[in-house]
Formats: C-alpha cells, sequence, structure tokens
C-alpha cells in the first residue's frame, strides 16, 4: 500500500502534490472530528477539504488522486449531512459531486480517470437513492448497470 502511495503521488506534480498532502490532513482532521460527533467543526473541515481538492482538480484533472480527492471529500460531506438527518442536503452534495466530475468529462471527453469518477458518483447517488428514494430529480443517472466500465454506455440510462 505505501508503495502505491508513493507512485501516486509521484505522478502528481510538486505544487499539486503539496495540496495534496494538505488536503489529506485536512480530510484526517475532519474524519476524526465526525467520528468523535463534532459535526460542526468536521463540515468545515470537509467543505475545506472540497476547496483544496477542486485546486488539485484545476492542476491535474486526470489523475486518480485528485479525483478521487475531489470525490472522498463530497461524499463525506454527503454521510455528515445524512448522520444530522439532512437528507436533501446530502443528496444534493452527491448530485454536486457528479456535476463536478461532469464539468471534467465534458473538458477530457473519454479520458478514463474522468470516467472512473462519474461511475463512482453515480453509484453513490444510486446507492443514496435505493436508501432513501430520490429526494429531487437529479437528472437521472449517469451510467448503464449493463456494463459501467464500457465507455460507450458511461451516459446511458440506468436500466
Amino acid at each position: 500500500m505505501a508503495k502505491l502511495r508513493c507512485y501516486m503521488l509521484s505522478v502528481l506534480s510538486l505544487e499539486c502534490h503539496r495540496k495534496y498532502l494538505v488536503w489529506e490532513k485536512v480530510i484526517l482532521d475532519g474524519n476524526r472530528d465526525y467520528m468523535a460527533g463534532e459535526l460542526d467543526i468536521a463540515r468545515l473541515k470537509y467543505l475545506r477539504a472540497i476547496e483544496l481538492a477542486q485546486a488539485m482538480v484545476a492542476l491535474e484533472p486526470n489523475l486518480r488522486p485528485t479525483v478521487g480527492a475531489l470525490l472522498v471529500s463530497y461524499h463525506n460531506l454527503a454521510d455528515l449531512y445524512e448522520t444530522a438527518k439532512n437528507i436533501d442536503l446530502a443528496e444534493y452534495t452527491l448530485n454536486k459531486a457528479r456535476s463536478r466530475i461532469a464539468k471534467l468529462a465534458k473538458a477530457n471527453p473519454c479520458h478514463e480517470v474522468v470516467l472512473w469518477g462519474i461511475r463512482l458518483a453515480s453509484e453513490q447517488i444510486y446507492l443514496f437513492n435505493k436508501r432513501y428514494g430520490v429526494q429531487k430529480d437529479n437528472g437521472g443517472p449517469a451510467f448503464n448497470t449493463e456494463n459501467p466500465d464500457d465507455r460507450k454506455y458511461a451516459y446511458g440510462p440506468l436500466h
């Protein structure tokens, strides 16, 4: 695992690598606060993590560590809202993550990392909707479950 992490970080530019290290500390601190029940403090840290992840994606939009950081940041914030019983805001946050990745897809069509990000973001929304039902119309899913790794299905309907 340590070798994989070092390899992943070695592909980042120096500026992006620095941001990643700060992001990692912020997200871990947020997770620690979340687990301690300090939801307001954790929320602020997750919002900061989103800012850092967006800056990393702007620098390196086609790398798993940056796209993954963006997804993790939004997912953790959505989990926090779900824990706080704010289901609408949790759903909004998951949809926001998918829309951020969809913007990347427009700028980087058919890049495998972006498609990976769309698939993960869409899976989170799908699982959320299985738990709670659709809270608001979110534009439908962004992948087809027949073969979600096949690029031609990346924007197809879920059924």
